[in-house]
């Protein structure tokens, strides 16, 4: 963030996501091997299962299903928790310290977990009423994660701590998860036409759901992997706008 910017009180959008990129890119085989592991493996196998599913609910996959969503879902809370650590650590100049990371995550996984339920559940009550409402409360509690990892407050405290940092600042946040997405989907849509294209010879030596898994399960771990990185990077940004240690995230 500039000076100009943040005595505007402005977060810088495009320099967000260049941080961002720069901060994934940092023992990227670490970070996007723990996502893909424990977030994109699960999800990879879920969509596998689903595909070519009727809507009707085969008997047969309901509960493997049931099973890997879960698994999905435990683990892209422990992911974000742990790559939030890490960027923490990282912007500090921190090193090696990957087992600490590991073991915060599994200290602050059920409160992070209650926190996301909650949240999940007032954003979708909002979509449901009207969409506007739910847009507004999934950007005021969008940092809400990396305040209940690096802040460690109470429970209710977390979301006024997190819609205290947005104010302000909202419609830019917005627009930055917008724009992320794009860049997202830019990298991932030719990645996946290119299998599409690749699959029939692929599928004649029998090895494409093995690989369909692959692409998936890699996909998903990337942006398991930068979804975290980028919520820890928005969170040190919007704390330099409201005049806190612009120098790093705050410790635990």
């Amino acid at each position: 963030m500039t000076l100009d910017q943040a005595s505007s009180g402005k977060i810088d959008i495009a320099g967000i996501i260049a941080q961002t990129l720069q901060a994934a890119r940092r023992n990227l085989g670490v970070k996007l091997g723990i996502a893909t592991l424990l977030s994109g493996i699960p999800n990879g196998l879920a969509t596998l299962l689903q595909a070519g599913r009727d809507e009707e609910v085969d008997p047969g996959t309901a509960g493997p299903l049931l099973l890997l969503t879960l698994l999905g879902v435990i683990g892209s809370v422990f992911v974000e928790i742990v790559i939030i650590r890490m960027t923490a650590r990282e912007r500090e100049g921190g090193t090696g310290a990957l087992g600490s990371d590991l073991a915060d995550g599994l200290r602050g996984f059920f409160p992070v977990l209650g926190l996301s339920i909650l949240m999940g559940l007032a954003i979708l009550l909002g979509m449901l009423l009207l969409l506007v409402p739910g847009l507004l409360l999934a950007t005021a509690w969008t940092v809400l994660v990396p305040v209940a990892v690096l802040e460690r407050g109470g429970f209710f405290a977390t979301f006024s701590r997190s819609a205290d940092l947005t104010r302000g600042s909202r419609w830019r946040v917005l627009g930055f998860w917008w724009l992320l997405g794009g860049c997202v989907l830019l990298v991932g849509i030719p990645l996946m036409a290119g299998f599409g294209i690749l699959a029939p010879a692929v599928s004649a030596v029998g090895a494409v759901a093995p690989l369909l898994v692959a692409v998936i399960s890699l996909l998903g771990g990337a942006a398991s992997m930068l979804g975290a990185t980028a919520l820890a990077i928005l969170y040190d940004e919007l704390r330099s706008r409201s005049g806190e240690a612009a120098d790093g995230l705050a410790p635990a």
